[in-house]
């Protein structure tokens, strides 16, 4: 019977050993080099010189922050609010058995649907074979994405008409003209 001969552990550890510190110093390079989103600005004086700083131009320079450097996307709140409603109401449908392919044929179909609607449709539909996830919580997702850029930089005003706010009816009346009091009567007094 041949007995059986197991590799030097020392020697596997040894090797081990050797490898670990480069390996954890390019983590933590890798960790310390991440970008940072810090302002820019050029700033140019009088005689034509231009620098950069992180710091606003003095008045004796004139300059800006440097576009695209440390702005964050903005999204209008209300927008995304309007992509969460949507969101919900399109998750109950595809929940209550909906193909998202109907829904996106409902509103155009491919090749005319708004990219906007088609993304919101494909983004829910991501989660239609979850059983234990809610209409709500895939509608605060959708706002979460939205809010941070995920869906593009929207506007209340630029959505597609099955995401767009109902019109709110303001009742017009006609305007009451301000009542003045009647006189008092006056009292003589003896």
């Amino acid at each position: 019977m041949r007995e059986l001969q197991y590799p030097d552990t020392n020697l596997y550890y040894a090797k081990f050993d050797r490898f670990l510190p480069p390996v954890l110093l390019a983590i933590a390079l890798l960790v310390a080099s991440h970008p940072v989103a810090a302002r820019v600005y050029r700033c140019a004086d009088a005689s034509g010189s231009v620098s950069y700083s992180q710091t606003p131009c003095t008045a004796a320079q004139t300059g800006a922050q440097m576009r695209g450097v440390g702005a964050r996307k903005t999204t209008d709140r209300e927008a995304c609010a309007q992509v969460r409603n949507f969101a919900s109401k399109s998750f109950g449908a595809i929940k209550q058995g909906a193909e998202p392919s109907r829904l996106i044929d409902k509103y155009g179909g491919p090749g005319y649907i708004n990219p906007l609607t088609l993304n919101v449709i494909n983004f829910v539909s991501g989660f239609r074979h979850s059983q234990d996830i809610a209409s709500m919580k895939v509608s605060a997702l959708a706002f979460n994405k939205c809010v941070n850029g995920g869906f593009g930089k929207l506007s209340i005003t630029g959505l597609p008409p099955e995401m767009a706010p109902p019109p709110v009816d303001i009742p017009t009346q006609p305007p009451v003209a301000a009542q003045t009091p009647p006189p008092s009567p006056v009292i003589p007094t003896p």
